[in-house]
């Protein structure tokens, strides 16, 4: 990352904005005049410093498009894709700010709210397709389980306080379940209090899926670690 306050470099003034960093980082720090005589001495220097003043200008444009006319679904949508290891890294009272949304902690009523949230984002991932298609003889059976199973998952997390949401215009548009990949505090005396026992008719699939969920952790918490 390499940044400059235009204000302080070039109009002599403090800069409104601060850099804070949220994990270990090694910052290298120049003077800007010593670094303008080096520069006109090399031609290279210069056309880089150049295409950094056109990268920035081009990320703030960006910014400011997304602020003023994509909606939050598609601002989350693009940090996803641009920064796909954020939720992992930041807070997301940071990521909310960032995308100009408002953060919620919900309450144990927006709980079948929240499910059917999950449900709609992952009915059709193909590793849950994969896992479970076999279980189901029709497509509304494999929703009322996906439902049921989130329910049980929202409410356990609602009540340690790991579950945010994101709304915009008093709609909900995004979930985040946010614990420590390292420890996992929910017990099965968590689960069973949420409703667990609705899942017993679903004995078979949830056996199967289960393993599945586990593996994924692990991987992210490998995926984490390289990333470090």
């Amino acid at each position: 990352m390499f940044y400059f306050p235009v204000e302080s470099i070039y109009f002599n003034q403090s800069s409104p904005l601060c850099l804070e960093a949220l994990e270990d980082s090694a910052v290298w720090v120049a003077n800007f005049s010593e670094v303008e005589l080096v520069v006109n001495e090399h031609q290279e220097l210069e056309r880089l410093m150049r295409l950094l003043l056109v990268s920035a200008i081009k990320s703030l444009t960006e910014r400011l498009y997304l602020v003023k006319f994509q909606t939050a679904q598609e601002r989350y949508q693009w940090l996803l894709n641009n920064y796909p290891q954020i939720l992992l890294r930041a807070p997301l009272g940071h990521i909310a700010s960032l995308l100009g949304i408002t953060q919620q902690t919900p309450s144990l009523a927006d709980a079948r709210k929240v499910a059917t949230v999950l449900t709609d984002a992952f009915a059709n991932y193909n590793m849950y397709r994969t896992v479970l298609n076999s279980f189901f003889t029709t497509d509304s059976k494999y929703i009322d389980y996906l439902n049921k199973l989130h329910y049980v998952q929202v409410m356990s997390n609602i009540r340690k306080g790991y579950c945010l949401i994101a709304e915009e215009n008093g709609e909900m548009i995004a979930v985040a379940v946010m614990q420590s990949l390292r420890h996992t505090r929910i017990t099965l005396w968590d689960y069973l209090r949420s409703g667990a026992f609705a899942l017993w008719c679903y004995a078979k699939p949830t056996q199967c899926f289960l393993p599945f969920l586990d593996k994924s952790s692990e991987y992210a918490k490998k995926q984490t670690s390289e990333n470090r």
